[in-house]
């Protein structure tokens, strides 16, 4: 018996999951509209103010900033993470070479997220 698209399509993964994958991605896109607004007016600020890299290191580790910057730091890379999913399934065909391409970019992902993470406590814990 020959196997209908339906067939073929319906234990792939990606059907049923393309709702909550957009949904994520909308969401995170929404986060990061206001994070991004912040992020960018406290850039204009810090660099129109002229700080020294002690000003820059003492506005980071206010707990507000430290806290904004974090949330954007997750919020973006967690969003990078979901959008190169979706070039990933379309443009690589190859199974294998298609898994491995996902579990090394959400690695990339994760490896970055965590970087950022590490220098935006690290130097919360250094004023501290």
């Amino acid at each position: 018996m020959a196997k209908t698209k339906k067939d073929i399509s319906k234990n792939s993964g990606f059907v049923s999951s393309g709702t909550h994958h957009w949904w994520h991605l909308k969401l995170a896109s929404l986060a990061l509209l206001p994070l991004s607004l912040w992020v960018f007016f406290n850039l204009i600020h810090i660099f129109t103010s002229q700080m020294h890299y002690s000003g820059i290191k003492a506005w980071i580790a206010e707990p507000l900033n430290a806290g904004f910057l974090s949330l954007f730091v997750v919020v973006a890379f967690y969003h990078a993470a979901i959008g190169g999913q979706e070039v990933i399934v379309d443009y690589v065909s190859d199974k294998n070479t298609n898994r491995l391409c996902m579990v090394l970019y959400y690695l990339a992902n994760i490896i970055g997220a965590l970087i950022g993470l590490y220098a935006i406590f690290n130097i919360v814990l250094a004023h501290s």
